[in-house]
């Protein structure tokens, strides 16, 4: 008995010692750092832990990068990389406990290292091997890594849907912050003008804003039309999502958006088709209605369609089109291969599209996933790419009956956001940019995969019998 008082003490005293260390510890850093590097501290700290603890928060914050570098450009370590170490770990951690399971033997993956090892292999014959180091290094280290962190969250239903939710939490905070600043930018004078580039977007490359927050009117609308309760906020997050995506005033996101909408009505919603062509028509009034109330410099893009536009900075003023660019960078990869039919079969290098079109050694791609491919890695590398959409066609079409109501709502709400990236993949960035299109692939075919497994598990015990 005496023992156990003896530790009960020992853990008092234990307990005491590092309260006063904490007291002690937070006293002398509020006297020496300024108390917003001091919130960023304790923040930095407490997303280490959560992160280390939960991999999906990992995840989550490294779809938020591109809206999220900016805050931290004065950290010791480059973000995307320090997301990437933390992640790693925990989830090295979680199969290491059994908590988290990832399938390597399959067709899938198979054909993702495939396709890895042909963008390696086109390393040493690129034309621009500066661009293609870099483009190497960041598909084989962010790539591959966000397939597999998808491949294992999406083989645990709890995973994925935990995923899904703490996805839509921090891009429905971070969407009350925008909606916040709004009021700034409205309301701002010529210098300040000078810095809006006519495309909205408080952090961050206003084309990766846009895709994001399409991301939350896409789950938001999911959730809406699924779930009995929370409407006003799946409301709301829809409201958000597409003022922001809509001010960002780049059209590619958008365009990408309403097809995706659309096909997730007309495909995945289980809904009448009165009722589709309803709500078609209530998100058509409120897309006019938003491009009606919003300020004009915030939607002008949409209105002049592919012309020339003005892009007014501190330093120069530029009149170019993003559109005719993106048909030049088209045509130049068209016009080489039906030069070089011999370059057909392989491409011609990772990287080397900065060669062709500018005869340069820099980062540089034709902002269309297939014809970047099929340039650089030849039909081998365009094979490889579209066999593991093609699988999860076959296998969705066979095992879609093993999904119960709710996990088939989950597993569409995966399909549907692979389907919003592959569209935007079609019209900016390059393999690296759409990364994101390889972790919502490898989720879908986690949840395919466990759907199969469970499947051949209940035919075995039925058999043994």
């Amino acid at each position: 008995m005496s023992d156990i008082s003896n530790i009960s003490i020992s853990n008092k005293l234990l307990q005491l010692v590092l309260l006063g260390f904490f007291f002690l510890s937070s006293f002398i850093l509020s006297y020496y750092i300024s108390f917003d590097k001091l919130l960023i501290l304790i923040g930095s700290i407490l997303v280490t832990i959560i992160v280390f603890r939960i991999p999906e928060m990992g995840f989550a914050l490294f779809l938020l990068i591109g809206v999220l570098k900016n805050v931290t450009s004065k950290f010791p370590i480059d973000l995307t990389l320090l997301l990437f170490v933390l992640t790693s770990f925990s989830l090295i951690l979680k199969f290491s406990q059994r908590k988290m399971k990832c399938d390597f033997s399959n067709k899938y993956f198979l054909t993702i290292i495939s396709f890895a090892f042909l963008v390696i292999v086109g390393l040493f014959f690129s034309k621009a091997p500066q661009a293609g180091l870099l483009k190497t290094s960041r598909f084989i280290s962010f790539n591959i890594f966000l397939f597999i962190g998808g491949l294992s969250i999406g083989s645990s239903d709890t995973s994925s849907k935990r995923f899904i939710n703490i996805l839509f939490i921090l891009l429905f905070v971070y969407g009350l912050v925008y909606v916040y600043f709004f009021k700034d930018v409205i309301g701002m004078n010529i210098k300040e003008f000078a810095d809006y580039h006519l495309r909205f977007t408080l952090i961050g490359n206003p084309i990766g804003v846009g895709r994001i927050f399409s991301v939350m009117v896409i789950i938001s609308l999911v959730y809406f039309l699924r779930e009995k309760s929370n409407k006003i906020i799946y409301m709301i997050g829809i409201l958000l999502g597409l003022i922001i995506t809509l001010a960002t005033n780049s059209r590619g996101p958008l365009v990408a958006l309403i097809l995706t909408i659309f096909i997730y009505l007309a495909l995945f919603s289980e809904i009448e088709k009165k009722k589709i062509l309803m709500i078609a028509l209530v998100l058509l009034i409120v897309f006019i209605s938003l491009l009606s109330i919003l300020p004009k410099n915030f939607v002008s893009r949409y209105t002049f369609g592919l012309s020339k536009e003005v892009h007014i900075s501190k330093k120069e003023i530029k009149v170019f089109s993003t559109s005719k660019e993106r048909e030049t960078y088209l045509a130049q990869s068209i016009s080489y291969l039906s030069r070089n039919p011999h370059k057909i079969l392989f491409g011609i290098g990772t990287g080397s599209f900065s060669y062709i079109s500018k005869n340069i050694d820099a980062r540089l791609y034709p902002h269309n996933i297939f014809i970047e491919i099929i340039l650089e890695f030849g039909i081998v590398g365009i094979l490889l790419f579209i066999l593991p959409f093609i699988f999860l066609i076959i296998d969705f079409i066979r095992y879609r009956h093993t999904f119960s109501g709710y996990s088939y709502s989950n597993l569409v709400l995966w399909i549907v956001l692979t389907i919003l990236f592959f569209l935007n993949a079609q019209v900016s960035g390059d393999i690296n940019d759409n990364r994101l299109l390889w972790f919502f692939e490898g989720g879908v075919i986690g949840l395919i995969l466990s759907a199969k497994k469970n499947i051949n598990t209940i035919n075995n015990t039925i058999y043994e019998t």
